[in-house]
C-alpha cells in the first residue's frame, strides 16, 4: 500500500471527528437517565433502523473478509450521517429550555448510536474508541469495549 501523507492526514482528522462527536454527545446526555425506552419520533426511529442497516451491511463486508469496505461504510455512516445530520438535528432537542420528554429521546437517540458506532469502530480503531467507550453512561456495560457483543 502506498503511504500517503493525506491519507494520514485524513485518518488523524477522523480521529479528531469521533472525539468531538462524542465530546457532544458526553456533554449533552450528563443528565441522561438510564431506563426504559423512551418515545422516539418517527425520525428518530428512522435514524435507529439506518444505523442498524448499516450494522448489517457492515457486518456482512467483514464477514466477507473485505475489511477495507466495511471501514468505509462505517466512516461515512459516522461523518456523514451521525454528525452532519443527526448531531447537528439534535442540538434544538438538547437546546436549555428544550422539552423534557424530547431531550430525554433524543439523548437516548445520540447515546445509543455513539455506542452502536464505537462497536463498528473498534476493530479499526481500538484506542480511541475504548477511551470514549469508558465515558459513556449506559446501561449493561461490560468492562472493556474489546469484550462488547457485536450490535446486530
Amino acid at each position: 500500500m502506498a503511504l500517503d501523507e493525506n491519507k494520514i492526514k485524513g485518518h488523524r482528522n477522523f480521529a479528531n471527528k469521533i472525539w468531538n462527536a462524542s465530546k457532544f454527545v458526553l456533554l449533552n446526555t450528563q443528565d441522561y437517565k438510564i431506563g426504559k425506552k423512551p418515545k422516539l419520533t418517527t425520525d428518530q426511529d428512522k435514524n435507529l433502523k439506518e444505523l442498524k442497516a448499516i450494522v448489517k451491511e457492515a457486518t456482512k463486508l467483514m464477514d466477507d473478509f473485505k475489511f477495507y469496505y466495511s471501514a468505509e461504510k462505517i466512516y461515512h455512516y459516522f461523518w456523514h450521517t451521525f454528525c452532519d445530520k443527526i448531531i447537528e438535528e439534535s442540538k434544538a432537542s438538547l437546546a436549555d429550555g428544550a422539552d423534557a420528554k424530547e431531550k430525554h429521546a433524543t439523548q437516548y437517540v445520540i447515546l445509543e448510536i455513539l455506542n452502536t458506532s464505537l462497536k463498528l469502530l473498534h476493530p479499526f480503531m481500538p484506542f480511541i474508541t475504548e477511551e470514549i467507550y469508558q465515558k459513556i453512561p449506559m446501561e449493561n456495560k461490560k468492562e472493556c469495549l474489546m469484550v462488547e457483543d457485536w450490535p446486530s
